[in-house]
C-alpha cells in the first residue's frame, strides 16, 4: 500500500492505493512519451473522463482540462458556456494541437497519429492520440476585430466551425464596429511563468492575439517598454494594437500588489511586535516603581 499525500493546502485528506498500480502512472507511457516529444507550443485536449487528468502535467504536457478544480471564474464559465470545448473551432483558437481520447473518434479535422498506452493511478487504458489540424499557434495575428457587446453573441460565433479563420471578437466595452488590420509576422516567442515575450514584424497597424487567459488585474502589456491597452478577445483571450515595425511586446504579471500586501503585512507583525515589547516592558517598570 502506497500513501498519497496532497499538498498542504489541498485541504484534502491523504489517499491510501496499492502501489503497483499507482507507480506506474508516474512514469512515462506511449502517450506521454509521444506527446513530449513533439514540437510546441501547444495544448491538449483530453477528451471524456480523461479532461482533468492530471498527470500530463508530469511530463511538461499542456492542457486546457488544467490540473485544479480551482480554475478562474473567466474560464469556468468558458468551460460551461461551450460544454467543456466542445468545438473545433474553440480548440483551435486555444493552440490545442491534439486530443487525446479514451475511443475512437471521427472528424475530417482530425488526423490519428498514435495509438497506445496511457497509464492512469486507477489503471491502463487504452488512447487514441488525433492532431487537429489547422490549429491556432499560441500567438497570431487577426486580419480583422469585430465588437461583440453580449455572450450570446460572441458564443454563437466562436462556437460555429465553418467561421473564418483570421477573425477575432472583442469585448463590446472596449472595442467599437470592425476593424481590419494589416498581416504580420511572429519572429520569436519566449515564455516563462510570469512573463511572455513575443518579437513582431508588420508594415502596418496589427492585431495579436494570444492565446492566453485575460486577466487584466494581474497580467499587464508594454510595447517596446511602454504600456499598453489588453483587449479581451474571443471571450478568453488576450488582444493588443501592435504599430508597424519591429516590435517587442511583453506581457507580464504584476506582483506589485503582492508586494504591497507583503509590505503591509511585515509593517503591520512589526507594530504587533512593538506593541508586545512595549506593554511588557511597561509593566516592568510599574512593578519595580512600586
Amino acid at each position: 500500500i502506497q500513501i498519497i499525500y496532497p499538498s498542504a493546502n489541498s485541504l484534502r485528506s491523504p489517499l491510501y492505493a496499492d502501489s503497483r498500480i499507482v507507480e506506474p502512472a508516474f512514469q512515462p507511457d506511449d502517450i506521454t512519451r509521444y506527446l513530449a516529444a513533439q514540437q510546441g507550443p501547444f495544448r491538449i485536449y483530453p477528451a471524456g473522463p480523461l479532461f482533468a487528468e492530471n498527470k500530463f502535467a508530469l511530463f511538461g504536457i499542456e492542457s486546457v482540462g488544467g490540473y485544479h478544480p480551482a480554475k478562474l471564474k473567466l474560464y469556468e464559465e468558458f468551460l460551461a458556456k461551450t460544454e467543456n470545448l466542445s468545438s473545433i473551432n474553440v480548440l483551435r483558437m486555444l493552440n490545442v494541437g491534439y486530443i487525446v481520447s479514451p475511443a475512437p473518434l471521427g472528424h475530417p479535422s482530425l488526423e490519428l497519429v498514435k495509438t497506445g498506452t496511457l497509464q492512469l493511478a486507477s489503471g491502463p487504458v487504452t488512447a487514441y492520440v488525433y492532431r487537429l489540424q489547422q490549429t491556432a499557434p499560441r500567438a497570431w495575428f487577426a486580419n480583422r476585430v469585430i465588437a461583440v457587446n453580449n455572450n450570446e453573441e460572441l458564443f454563437a460565433r466562436i462556437l460555429d466551425d465553418e467561421a473564418p479563420a483570421g477573425v477575432a471578437y472583442a469585448d463590446g466595452s472596449l472595442w467599437r464596429g470592425a476593424n481590419t488590420f494589416a498581416p504580420a509576422t511572429v519572429t520569436s516567442l519566449g515564455a516563462k511563468a510570469e512573463s511572455m515575450v513575443v518579437k513582431v514584424a508588420t508594415p502596418g497597424e496589427a492585431f495579436l492575439v494570444v492565446s492566453e487567459l485575460y486577466y487584466p488585474l494581474r497580467w499587464k502589456v508594454k510595447i517596446d517598454g511602454r504600456s499598453a491597452a489588453m483587449i479581451k478577445v474571443n471571450g478568453l483571450l488576450r488582444g493588443v494594437v501592435v504599430p508597424s515595425g519591429s516590435r517587442e511586446v511583453r506581457f507580464y504579471y504584476d506582483r506589485s500588489g503582492f508586494e504591497t500586501g507583503r509590505w503591509i503585512s511585515l509593517g503591520a507583525f512589526v507594530v504587533a511586535m512593538l506593541m508586545v515589547v512595549g506593554g511588557a516592558i511597561g509593566r516592568r517598570f510599574w512593578q519595580e516603581k512600586r
